[in-house]
């Protein structure tokens, strides 16, 4: 409820406080006695336009704050909405004759806007030529809403959460992949690509493979060269020593009962079969480099 409305340099009131009690309080008097101007500096600490003929006449600057208490659960959610979690609401506002106005609500400096978004929890006007908030049409559903009492507000609440589940699932389904015409774009594309890596019948460790591919390509003539060299000295010497290496083993064959005379038979035979083995994979090498002059 209001509680309190003081009132300096508005009209013909230099200076004026009006304490209000609970319940209907009213304002009685002759025309002229200044019952309007009363409505019009609430109005104006709820956020109406200032007019500068409203300042007493000799005065720079009017005053006006209005004291609100006992706030109901309704309108203290609301209030909480704009900001506003006290049980008490002070508004205050000034307007000098040069056209400038200062409004604070309960102390911190404040905007028109958000003054008028206040007075609206706090206050029905229903004046003369004023619309009040029962013709209003946003109004009456609400207004109709109270009639449902707690079952049709527990419906309302849960139409209202699946609205909102349903909102945010549309909101994630855009942020994917916005419209339906670039969602098929990106299907279509997607799906070209799935087909073009599935088509490449890719393999693990293929890449590797393929880069040790490309360097013997890229030093093909160095192979190529080395290991015609290597195959020609192989060529020349690799029978003799062959031969040369059988002879020994044979030799060494005799002692078997002697373990450092056969163990080294045993390299020996093993070295004729690495020899013979690196002369024919040099080969295969070579049969497998591809090289081209040009």
């Amino acid at each position: 409820m209001l509680q309190t409305l003081s009132i300096k340099n508005v009209a013909l009131i230099k200076d004026l406080t009006i304490d209000f009690e609970k319940g209907l309080n009213i304002l009685l008097g002759e025309t002229g006695a200044g019952k309007s101007i009363i409505f019009d500096a609430l109005n104006f600490a709820l956020g109406a336009k200032a007019d500068k003929t409203l300042i007493r006449s000799g005065e720079n600057v009017m005053r006006v704050d209005a004291l609100f208490s006992g706030l109901s659960n309704e309108c203290m959610d609301n209030l909480s909405k704009l900001g506003f979690e006290e049980n008490e609401i002070v508004l205050s506002r000034t307007f000098t004759i040069e056209g400038k106005s200062t409004i604070r609500i309960n102390g911190l400096p404040s905007t028109q806007i958000i003054l008028k978004e206040v007075g609206k929890v706090l206050v029905d006007s229903y004046s003369q030529h004023e619309s009040i908030e029962l013709l209003k049409s946003k109004n009456h559903l609400l207004m109709l809403d109270e009639y449902g009492n707690k079952f049709l507000c527990e419906i309302k609440e849960n139409v209202r959460e699946l609205y909102q589940q349903c909102t945010e699932i549309k909101n994630k389904i855009s942020r994917l992949g916005g419209n339906e015409f670039e969602r098929e774009r990106t299907i279509s594309l997607l799906d070209y690509q799935i087909n073009e890596i599935e088509d490449a019948n890719l393999k693990i460790g293929e890449d590797e493979a393929i880069q040790e591919r490309l360097k013997i390509l890229n030093n093909a003539e160095k192979i190529f060269e080395a290991i015609s060299l290597c195959e020609e000295i192989l060529s020349d010497n690799t029978t003799s020593c062959i031969s040369s290496l059988k002879l020994t083993s044979t030799l060494l064959a005799q002692f078997t009962s002697f373990n450092k005379l056969y163990e080294c038979k045993e390299r020996l035979d093993s070295a004729m079969v690495e020899i013979d083995d690196i002369y024919q994979t040099l080969i295969d090498i070579k049969d497998e480099t591809e090289y081209d002059e040009k």
